[in-house]
């Protein structure tokens, strides 16, 4: 046990006890500021809100973080969600939202909780105005919650502040709309190619939309492309970002019946063959058979959560 008196809390002074050399932890804390640990605490950035205590007993007197030494210092309280790691991959803790129409208050999230595994591929269900694209967005760092905790991999998104969601955006999510959202006057490849000169670890463009189906295609325009090719234009894109997770509102709702499912196929070869963590939201529940773990929302609350240990093909699966 650590013997400091002015650190009572037990599950903080386990989180000290068990911080290892996770490589994006360390990322995020240099990117608020080009924080280096062995640096000590002259270049520490001001939202960490670390002070130096000379008095901290030596069993505190070295924090590791990346298994490099720093001078001894007590995080303040203030500062501990930036360093908590959540349970799921994903997760949701206590989480609102609400909106301010007119005279009257929507709420749009009350109290969602919920954990979602690495490499899943997850579908969220509910009626219109459930609440499924404000849950996205501000998992995707679009938009903020009121309160509550939310994080990805460790990191707590809902203490981020604008330049740091940026960054989150920019590395860590990749987008999939309705409308597809693509610029009209580049080609297929030029879209895609577009995209990954802003990220860090992108994957080759001409493959990506080769693994879409578009080999054929890189060098059309939006306006030459069919509504499900530009989706898998969209879905390139996405994936080019090499991203930690897929967000996809309603990704079939512009599109036929097959193209629909074929999409469909594609996003959830995406999640078994690159490791990524899908979620998909949509009203139509029968997309809930191929997934392996489905949400149900309505009024902005979680209903239910299922596992499900045997998901269809959806090739299974009619509507």
């Amino acid at each position: 046990m650590i013997g400091n008196p002015q650190i009572t809390d037990e599950r903080f002074e386990n989180l000290l006890n068990n911080l290892q050399a996770e490589e994006e932890q360390i990322k995020y804390l240099k990117s608020l500021n080009d924080y280096e640990p062995a640096n000590g605490l002259n270049n520490m950035p001001n939202d960490l809100q670390i002070e130096e205590k000379n008095n901290i007993p030596e069993t505190l007197e070295d924090i590791i973080i990346n298994q490099r030494i720093t001078k001894k210092y007590e995080i303040h309280p203030s500062s501990r969600e930036q360093f908590k790691i959540s349970k799921g991959y994903i997760e949701f803790r206590d989480v609102c939202k609400s909106y301010k129409m007119g005279e009257n208050k929507i709420i749009a999230a009350d109290n969602m909780s919920f954990e979602i595994e690495k490499n899943e591929f997850c579908v969220i269900v509910g009626p219109s105005g459930a609440g499924k694209t404000t849950l996205l967005n501000m998992l995707g760092g679009m938009d903020s919650c009121d309160s509550g905790v939310i994080s990805l991999d460790g990191i707590n998104i809902s203490a981020m502040s604008e330049r740091q969601l940026t960054d989150y955006r920019r590395y860590d999510v990749g987008f999939v709309f309705q409308f597809y959202n693509l610029i009209q006057n580049l080609t297929a490849l030029e879209n895609v190619e577009l995209a990954v000169e802003i990220c860090k670890e992108p994957l080759n463009p001409k493959e990506m939309l080769n693994a879409v189906g578009l080999s054929n295609r890189m060098n059309n325009f939006p306006a030459q492309l069919s509504g499900g090719e530009q989706q898998r234009v969209a879905i390139a894109r996405a994936l080019a970002k090499n991203p930690k997770i897929l967000l996809c509102d309603e990704p079939t709702g512009a599109l036929d019946y097959s193209t629909g499912k074929h999409i469909l196929k594609l996003l959830k070869e995406s999640c078994q063959k690159t490791g990524k963590t899908v979620i998909v939201i949509t009203h139509n529940h029968a997309i809930s058979l191929m997934a392996d773990r489905v949400m149900h929302i309505k009024n902005g609350h979680i209903e239910n959560i299922e596992r499900n240990l045997n998901p269809l093909s959806i090739e299974e699966i009619e509507w």
